[in-house]
């Protein structure tokens, strides 16, 4: 190897080695998307939360991964159904579901952002999300309407995340259970905005929250605020089963590959890369070194057609155009056969259609090839003219 190149890979060794080092002494950025998910230990996953249900009731706390449609079918499922996810959008037959089941007097709890129109139509609802004027950043307070929750100071979210709430309620039939704000420098609610909602269905009840950040690991791991999910939660009967749902969920963990492991992992995926860049380094470098000249071999000559213009002039200087006819109409049924995929075997109307459908000629076109073909065959020899006819049917026909 030259020294230029030398020199060239080095430098290569080199920067690559340094922006690896860089890259596995840099922080891990913290993960902010929404999960909710049981497994999940990053600020927005619900490890803590379930954890907490799970230490606290370990007969009552079941999870299911099934649709609530085809759960609740089984007529012995009886308690509360537990939903926790950025968005919940239910299909009709779900939906529909959900409510009967709820009207024997059992429990739904929805915890999302966001609730798909046709829920929220059904219980004549509607929501909007919250501003600050002066401020882009919005870091919401929570509390409680029941003077027994209710707390002095407000549950204050440290962390830029949006507001949504109840903009417009039925007070006939809606039960205000919380309710959150946005203030910049301030620890009560001064203008309280529906965000936790009872609403009666028959013998049961809807529990509609509209943060379920406040149930994710950074919330109930912030001062006191483990509080506010203990509070919301007092609305649920944790003598009879409550049922984890752990197919609405946005970070459920899904693995499409097994190198998918390595590279979520910082450390293995810059040891995989490591080990990718040697095997190229040894390859170009060391292997090319050892290599051993290969010989040029000249493929063979293909003298198939000097073969048929030898065969072809043969039965030319003896004129014998019968057996040139009969090669000829050989080769175009094997065509036939080989490139339409029809049996030749047998020539009669139905074969007749058949080709003619998948040749895209006229049945009477068809028709007329063949009996001209059927002629020479029978004919014991023929001159040159018809051998030339027969090769131009045939030629017009493929």
């Amino acid at each position: 190897m030259q020294r230029r190149y030398k020199i060239i890979l080095g430098l290569f060794v080199f920067i690559f080695g340094v922006v690896v080092f860089l890259e596995a002494n840099q922080p891990q950025p913290v993960d902010w998307s929404p999960s909710f998910s049981r497994l999940e230990k990053k600020p927005l996953g619900a490890y803590v939360f379930y954890e907490s249900l799970k230490e606290n009731f370990p007969e009552q706390m079941r999870k299911t991964r099934q649709s609530p449609f085809e759960f609740l079918s089984d007529s012995t499922v009886s308690g509360t159904y537990l939903f926790f996810n950025q968005q919940l959008g239910f299909g009709e037959a779900e939906l529909k579901r959900l409510l009967q089941w709820a009207e024997k007097g059992n429990t739904v709890f929805l915890s999302a952002k966001y609730f798909g129109d046709k829920l929220l139509d059904t219980l004549g609802l509607k929501k909007k999300k919250a501003y600050l004027v002066k401020s882009p950043e919005t870091k919401p307070l929570f509390n409680f309407v029941n003077p027994q929750l209710k707390a002095d100071s407000a549950y204050h979210f440290k962390e830029n995340i949006s507001l949504m709430y109840f903009s417009e309620i039925d007070t006939s039939r809606h039960v205000v259970l919380g309710v959150a704000d946005l203030c910049e420098n301030c620890n009560t609610i001064e203008d309280p905005k529906v965000n936790y909602l009872k609403i009666p269905i028959g013998e049961g009840t809807f529990l509609l929250h509209l943060a379920p950040e406040t149930f994710g690991n950074y919330f109930m791991l912030l001062e006191n605020n483990a509080e506010y999910a203990e509070k919301a939660m007092a609305y649920i009967d944790f003598e009879k089963p409550v049922y984890w749902d752990e197919r609405y969920k946005s970070g459920r963990p899904i693995i499409a590959s097994p190198l998918s492991i390595f590279l979520s992992n910082r450390y293995l995926k810059w040891a995989y890369y490591l080990m990718v860049i040697g095997v190229l380094l040894f390859v170009c470098v060391a292997a090319k070194r050892k290599q051993k000249s290969i010989p040029i071999v000249e493929p063979l000559t293909n003298k198939s057609r000097e073969f048929t213009d030898t065969v072809a002039g043969m039965y030319l200087e003896q004129k014998n155009h019968k057996a040139i006819a009969e090669k000829k109409i050989a080769l175009f049924l094997e065509y036939l056969r080989v490139h339409l995929r029809v049996d030749t075997q047998k020539i009669d109307n139905t074969f007749i259609e058949i080709l003619a459908q998948k040749a895209g000629k006229t049945s009477s076109e068809t028709r007329e090839l063949f009996q001209y073909i059927a002629q020479i065959q029978q004919q014991k020899s023929i001159d040159k003219p018809q051998l030339k006819a027969l090769s131009k049917k045939i030629d017009a026909f493929i």
